[in-house]
């Protein structure tokens, strides 16, 4: 068996190839080619300012991009930008720049999944502009570089060692002259290995700016060759239901462990986590059958989180070979050494399922809810558990009496709320407080509606889980709750069948309902993409990621 820890690349040495031929991730020159927003292209965010295209100034061509900003406004302006993660390797980073208020403050960075902040995985590259001075942050503190002139071009290359933590930086202005050249500097947060995957231009987060500047020729580029999936719509390379049917053919009709996605998945504080020998994490990454475990750990040594790995790799091999005991023994030590980790935790509820002990499967569940806020997984989660769950034999009859279980309960105040909100660790504690006998017994109920319907989904069922959606939408109207989520898994049963009018029909009627649903706006576009009317797909699409202004 081959575990594939796709997650962890990203923070430990892997293996360099000597190919070093530049490939380009991101090119905008704000012209002609695609500008669409998405997941994959950039996201918009513009408030009391403007993020917009311009023709009154630019470097090359005949646009630039034009940010924006007004202090006081309680929001900010800013083009934020993704590309595909980078765990090694360098990677360049270019873009011309010009303010004609150079007083002003602005942002340029690039980062990775920790965001824009000064931690691990988080900034990488960091330039800020105020009163004129232009500053870098290396090894978490500014440095100033030059005095900015306004209406001067100013064009920035960026060479940066992902494996090093280090990058060289060139700055010269439209003329050629040359105002910066810097070699090895430490990175904004003092990370080597940190991954990058965004860039951001942004105004100040002090919400004290009025900057207004100009932007062209945005490169990102990569110093190998790296697979990048074609966009099947713009600004995404994957709708949601190619997302849950890549699980699908992955785990269908198996039960073993969920792939990890973040070193906080196996409950590890990232800021303490190390850089180990390339030769134990290629034997961790490469496991297989035939791993010597015993090896494995002899070699770690005192590296105790990785000695948990291999004990969750080997129990993920007794899972998949259907040896529920051994596996269950693994992941009951892990839980208790590490009770912060998602995977661990989820990991024992697929061996106790294995074993059909459902009552430590549903506390485990109970438990464990609130921790995965719009992961996709955890969906599939329910999907394998319920389907070892339930009997579908009668699945007709079935779906009629699951749906009709919860309502004759649901005068309780808990399962009200539960139905009506989304779930958070707050509300998780405020139900404990008021009701701490009765609420993870009523939750577990609300879990089960769920489990059944994500277990249809996973067995291929898409006509039965939208009934079920649909009675559990009507069921509850009657007592006087409109749940959004259950009628958004109704139209997403629809959308997986192919009934594009039913599916965009009930979207839209989610989105009316509620219009901060933004998980319905992208599905929504995706409905409108594959019924071949673009202009509708954009304007959806545009709702959640912003849009840019064609100004002048």
């Amino acid at each position: 068996m081959r575990i594939l820890l796709e997650a962890l690349l990203f923070i430990f040495i892997l293996i360099s190839s000597p190919a070093f031929a530049e490939q380009m991730l991101v090119q905008y020159d704000f012209d002609y080619e695609n500008l669409d927003v998405g997941p994959d292209t950039f996201h918009i965010f513009q408030y009391a300012g403007t993020v917009s295209l311009s023709q009154k100034f630019f470097l090359n061509g005949n646009r630039s991009l034009h940010i924006k900003d007004v202090a006081s406004s309680g929001d900010f302006s800013e083009m934020q930008g993704y590309f595909p993660q980078v765990n090694q390797g360098v990677l360049y980073f270019h873009f011309a720049l010009m303010t004609p208020e150079p007083q002003e403050e602005f942002n340029v960075a690039l980062a990775g999944d920790g965001h824009f902040f000064l931690r691990k995985d988080g900034l990488g590259f960091w330039l800020k502009n105020e009163n004129s001075i232009l500053t870098h942050y290396t090894n978490k503190k500014p440095q100033e570089l030059f005095r900015m002139e306004p209406y001067i071009w100013y064009v920035f290359d960026v060479q940066y060692d992902v494996d090093e933590g280090l990058y060289n930086l060139i700055i010269s202005d439209e003329y050629g002259r040359e105002y910066v050249r810097l070699e090895k500097q430490i990175n904004a947060s003092n990370e080597p290995g940190a991954s990058l995957n965004k860039y951001s231009f942004i105004g100040d987060l002090k919400d004290q700016s009025n900057v207004e500047y100009y932007i062209d020729e945005i490169r990102v580029g990569f110093s190998e060759e790296k697979e990048i999936l074609d966009f099947v719509a713009p600004g995404r390379r994957k709708f949601f239901v190619d997302i849950w049917n890549d699980y699908h053919q992955k785990l269908y009709g198996k039960l073993q462990c969920l792939a990890a996605f973040t070193v906080e998945d196996f409950g590890i504080d990232p800021y303490e986590l190390q850089i180990f020998s390339l030769k134990f994490i290629q034997e961790l990454v490469e496991a297989d059958s035939n791993f010597d475990f015993k090896k494995f750990n002899k070699l770690v040594g005192e590296h105790q989180e990785l000695v948990f790995i291999a004990s969750w790799l080997e129990g993920c091999r007794d899972l998949e070979n259907e040896k529920w005991d051994k596996a269950i023994a693994h992941f009951i030590a892990l839980t208790k050494s590490k009770p912060k980790s998602l995977i661990y935790q989820i990991s024992l509820a697929l061996a106790y399922s294995g074993k059909s002990d459902f009552d430590k499967v549903d506390k485990i569940i109970a438990q464990e809810r609130w921790k995965w806020p719009d992961d996709l997984r955890w969906n599939i989660i329910l999907a394998m558990l319920a389907t070892r769950k339930y009997n579908f034999n009668d699945i007709e009859k079935n779906v009629i009496y699951e749906a009709t279980l919860i309502p004759d309960e649901l005068q309780h105040p808990v399962l009200k709320v539960l139905f009506e909100k989304k779930f958070n660790q707050s509300i998780f504690q405020q139900l404990e407080k008021l009701y701490p006998e009765e609420w993870k017994g009523y939750f577990e109920k609300v879990i089960e509606s769920e489990q059944y319907y994500f277990a249809l989904l996973w067995q291929n069922y898409f006509q039965y889980a939208r009934d079920y959606a649909h009675k559990m939408v009507r069921n509850l109207k009657v007592l006087g709750i409109e749940s959004i989520k259950w009628m958004e898994w109704e139209a997403d049963a629809a959308f997986f069948q192919g009934d594009y009018l039913s599916a965009k029909e009930a979207y839209l009627k989610v989105v009316e309902f509620d219009p901060e649903q933004k998980s319905s706006y992208l599905k929504l576009a995706d409905i409108y993409y594959v019924m071949d009317d673009k202009i509708k797909e954009k304007e959806v699409r545009e709702k959640f990621y912003g849009y840019l202004m064609d100004g002048r």
